[in-house]
């Protein structure tokens, strides 16, 4: 933090500091001459001086009642998150208030156990007893975040929490016999009360942050994907990266890497952000969501959530250092290893895009000016225009011939609602991710045109190397293409070849192992 406060431009003195730093001074004879930097003994007149260093009396605490207490915090953080937002033009600042929910939370759980603090906690004495007051420290980080980048504050945890714009509530205690004299709780980003959000949560389900039940609509898309890593005794601070998944012409991927504190080995997760052919400098929001599953004990996963801002200059990828500890993923019984590896399961949802142009979706949760029929998928209810989905699905217009309301059972709301924007022909890429259930739901609601697209990149991916025969074999026979299951065959040039891409063959349907049968015969 001390780099900031000398590039801070309005510094025009110095105040109290905790220990002296010395410095080597070339005078005008040529010689050197050592000394602290700041020459302050004039200066303590109400303190401690040692070294020529001001040492501030600590602030007491107790000698507040909790009303004075609780006026103290919020005027001390109220004031900096202010005087920041005036600085790093915010206009989108919350007043926090004092919230006995929080209070009272922070009360049951008391001081860390291992004195570690982490979000959304704060050890509130390191800002609150400031001589110069904590709105000094918005004011110095809302300039230089004009002046780096308007992010900038966001990269060290306490700042990020206190000075975060959505935040709308703090309670604080006075905890005895803990690393710190105040802790205090933060809450309500964008109305998801704090252990929610950031946190590890213990979770078995998608959060309701992100789901489409809330009617939490992301204009710009959203995606889920499940990255498997393998090897996890040869992890290094690399790492590995997972595929790339797409919303619109934004490509996302989750990397994972070996992070070697004092404390231990941790794993580090970051999400990067790639939009497509883009030249120009951008900005994505949104949130994501980042889950290590735990398949034996789906309750003890471990999930971290963020609302998100990546930026071309900035912060290409967001993510954690220490996600959690890999001593105890390693566990022999923890659970979260199976087959030598562990599954990481990401969503994304985007909000809002800056600097380039991408696919726009059609919010389906809400009655539109054309909405005049509704399909009920897993509890999801999708207002619709009935002839745009009739004309391009069989199913959906005999069932709307009957009723303005229909349901259907045995769905993914989220995939179906993605379903619904290839009917309405908004410009979503079929990839791999996605390839399998966008057949699955053609072939179930007759979509001819859409299963056709899906064949036509599978050809094409497969011709161009962007996927593996063993896949388009898989998907072939599933979905009972035959031409692309007749292309896949004839792409092996030997009898050896051909057996090194059907390796998993007695997973095959007895008609395509036929067909393979057949083929092997015509090499000999």
């Amino acid at each position: 933090m001390f780099k900031d406060f000398l590039r801070w431009n309005a510094l025009s003195g110095v105040g109290c500091a905790w220990r002296s730093m010395l410095y080597h001074k070339t005078v005008p004879d040529g010689t050197q001459k050592d000394g602290p930097i700041f020459e302050m003994a004039d200066k303590c007149d109400s303190c401690e001086c040692r070294d020529s260093m001001c040492i501030e009396s600590p602030f007491d605490w107790n000698a507040q009642t909790e009303e004075e207490f609780q006026a103290h915090v919020l005027k001390e953080f109220n004031g900096a998150r202010s005087r920041f937002s005036l600085k790093a033009e915010v206009t989108s600042m919350s007043k926090l208030v004092w919230d006995d929910e929080l209070t009272q939370s922070l009360n049951e759980t008391g001081c860390p156990e291992n004195g570690t603090i982490e979000f959304p906690h704060v050890g509130g004495d390191l800002f609150l007893g400031m001589a110069g007051g904590l709105a000094e420290l918005g004011d110095m980080f809302g300039e230089t975040s004009v002046e780096e980048s308007s992010n900038e504050v966001y990269q060290w945890t306490s700042l990020y929490t206190i000075l975060w714009p959505q935040m709308t509530k703090v309670g604080c205690i006075r905890p005895p016999d803990c690393s710190t004299s105040v802790l205090c709780q933060f809450g309500d980003i964008k109305g998801s009360r704090a252990p929610n959000v950031l946190k590890d949560v213990k979770t078995d389900s998608v959060p309701e942050t992100l789901s489409l039940k809330t009617k939490n609509f992301y204009e710009f898309g959203r995606t889920e994907f499940k990255f498997v890593l393998n090897d996890l005794e040869n992890l290094d601070t690399v790492g590995k990266n997972s595929e790339l998944y797409g919303t619109g012409d934004i490509d996302w991927h989750l990397n994972v890497c070996l992070n070697e504190t004092p404390k231990g080995k941790y794993l580090s997760t970051f999400l990067f952000c790639t939009p497509v052919d883009v030249a120009n400098a951008w900005e994505t929001f949104g949130q994501f969501r980042i889950v290590l599953e735990n398949p034996e004990r789906p309750k003890q996963s471990v999930a971290r959530q963020m609302d998100f801002s990546f930026e071309s200059e900035e912060a290409e990828n967001r993510g954690w250092n220490t996600f959690t500890s890999l001593d105890e993923v390693l566990e022999k019984d923890s659970g979260f290893v199976v087959n030598g590896g562990i599954t990481f399961r990401v969503i994304v949802g985007v909000k809002k895009v800056i600097g380039f142009e991408t696919a726009k979706y059609f919010n389906f949760l809400e009655k539109g000016e054309y909405s005049d029929g509704t399909i009920s998928v897993d509890g999801t209810v999708f207002h619709v225009n009935k002839m745009i989905v009739s004309v391009h699905s069989p199913v959906i217009s005999v069932e709307f011939a009957k009723t303005d309301k229909i349901e259907f059972h045995n769905l993914d709301s989220l995939e179906f609602n993605d379903f619904l924007q290839f009917l309405y022909a908004v410009p979503i890429r079929i990839e791999k991710c996605n390839v399998d259930w966008i057949l699955r739901l053609s072939t179930r609601f007759d979509t001819y045109g859409l299963k056709l697209s899906c064949e036509q990149y599978l050809k094409y991916a497969l011709k161009t190397g962007q996927i593996d025969t063993d896949f388009v074999i898989r998907i072939a026979d599933e979905h009972k293409l035959k031409t692309l299951l007749t292309n896949a065959l004839d792409s092996a040039k030997s009898a050896d070849e051909l057996k090194e891409k059907f390796k998993r063959y007695e997973n095959l349907s007895i008609e395509t192992r036929k067909q393979l049968a057949q083929k092997l015969l015509s090499f000999a």
